[in-house]
């Protein structure tokens, strides 16, 4: 049906149309023409939105939107619920971190930094197009308000982080040097686990396959203070005495243990141009050396300081200029034993005089450093050293998981830089779980989830408050020193 010719001439707004519509066809809308298309050869108007209809020879525009008169967006809207529990205990292990990095950054710059690593820590393996949604759903939002975390914003940020390697070269240097009176053990992982990696929360090795580059790290870590100090990658994973030295010259180290493996040279150390400043090497011995009959090593002397079921025993080996250190746990030593047995029962190879020589070495592990230390020293090294690759490995996965080989060297720089601040905060996050006794029986992991599990809400825009969690969970959060009134 036509459109009348009265409700044509009606004045209304240039490049519109008149839609009649309706079971009659007698009411009449006014639509935007926004465009032509061709058809066939021909070209043809498109019809856009409705903008307005004819009523009583007069043309009525539709009302504007305001505030007042649209729907309420809730995909646009702030968080009205956010983590509070894991930002709110990581903010707090994190200032002293905080404050030494002013030292060579603007508060915004550390402040950044400081979330980029927080976010990392409490979320593995993370991406950096992931970073903007989790620091609008972490408490981190109000804790440090307005930050850019836009994929593109992080990425140029970290590169800007990543052309300044003196601030991040004096930011390990001071930490170094604050820890040059206390135990430092130095330590490298050869290579990244591309076979199957472990998974730190549940801090018994959970094996989850991941690939990598062969990005070795050498770092040092505080044994006194159970704090991460400094770490540093090399390319193409392969580290020598060269290595070393460059690691201990350019963070300024001048004691500390360096921690080789079976077969490492101890001359890493000695070829250090530090080495006469108190650097030495701590090494495994093998079970079968002479050095354990020589010095009846097996022959375990006391309980160790600090440890359930453990014995020890501590000799200077004089030719050598070192000092020897042995180990025994007995639990260790009966599932030594217990496997052997079984072994030799289906193989039909049980022989007496073999399984007495054995039994002594069940459980045990023997050291050698250049270093009179207290006995528990040396054992702390040994038994913190999976806990370390561990934490690294996780955290160097945040890294990883971007498709680094699209990214310059500033920005893979920046990046190591923040997982390094990571890091740092997961050792702080387990020593302060292994302080308020909660390690001894949930496992790290589990308490991350409860921590998560802390969020608080704000209705109404009213004051934030702690969502009703398990009686259970309160307790965890009342160990850590997180009062639902904080």
């Amino acid at each position: 049906m036509p459109i009348p010719e009265e409700v044509r001439k009606v004045p209304r707004p240039v490049n519109t149309i008149v839609i009649a519509y309706g079971k009659n066809k007698d009411r009449y809308a006014v639509r935007k023409r926004i465009g032509c298309k061709y058809v066939d050869g021909k070209r043809k108007p498109v019809n856009g939105p409705t903008i307005g209809h004819i009523v009583d020879g007069r043309y009525i525009p539709l009302p504007e939107k305001t505030p007042e008169n649209t729907a309420h967006n809730t995909a646009a809207t702030p968080a009205d619920m956010k983590d509070w529990g894991n930002a709110v205990l990581s903010d707090r292990l994190f200032k002293s971190v905080m404050q030494d990095l002013l030292d060579g950054y603007s508060q915004e710059d550390a402040e950044r930094m400081c979330c980029i690593a927080i976010i990392r820590a409490c979320n593995e393996g993370i991406r950096d197009y992931e970073l903007r949604d989790a620091y609008e759903n972490s408490f981190l939002s109000e804790l440090y308000p307005g930050a850019d975390f836009s994929e593109d914003a992080v990425r140029t940020f970290l590169k800007c982080i990543g052309r300044n390697p003196s601030s991040m070269s004096g930011f390990m240097q001071k930490r170094a040097s604050s820890a040059r009176e206390h135990h430092l053990l130095i330590g490298c992982i050869q290579e990244p686990d591309v076979s199957g990696g472990i998974a730190l929360p549940a801090l018994t090795r959970r094996a989850g396959a991941r690939e990598s580059r062969a990005v070795s790290v050498m770092y040092a870590f505080d044994l006194d203070e159970m704090d991460l100090v400094c770490s540093q990658c090399f390319p193409d994973g392969g580290l020598d005495a060269a290595s070393f030295s460059e690691f201990v010259e350019k963070n300024s180290i001048a004691c500390g243990f360096f921690v080789a493996g079976k077969g490492e040279p101890e001359s890493w150390a000695q070829e250090s141009p530090e080495h006469d400043k108190n650097l030495h090497c701590l090494k495994p011995v093998s079970r079968g050396s002479k050095l354990i009959e020589q010095h009846h090593m097996l022959d375990f002397s006391a309980v160790l300081k600090g440890y359930d079921c453990i014995t020890c025993r501590k000799e200077e080996c004089l030719k050598r200029g070192t000092w020897l250190y042995s180990y025994r746990d007995s639990q260790e030593a009966h599932r030594e034993e217990k496997e052997w047995l079984s072994l030799a029962r289906e193989n039909n190879t049980y022989n007496f005089a073999e399984f007495s020589r054995k039994q002594k070495e069940f459980g045990t592990i023997v050291w050698e450093c250049s270093l009179d230390l207290p006995p528990e020293i040396p054992y702390m090294a040994c038994e913190k050293l999976p806990e370390i690759e561990l934490v690294m490995r996780c955290c160097k996965s945040a890294c990883e998981a971007d498709d680094m080989s699209m990214q310059d060297d500033c920005y893979a720089a920046g990046s190591e830089f923040c997982n390094f601040l990571a890091s740092v905060l997961v050792f702080r996050l387990i020593k302060a779980f292994d302080d308020a006794k909660l390690l001894s029986t949930r496992t790290f992991g589990e308490i991350m989830s409860v921590l998560e599990c802390a969020r608080k809400i704000r209705i109404d825009g009213g004051d934030w408050q702690l969502v009703r969690i398990r009686e259970s969970h309160l307790h965890v959060l009342e160990a850590l020193g997180l009062s639902p009134l904080y």
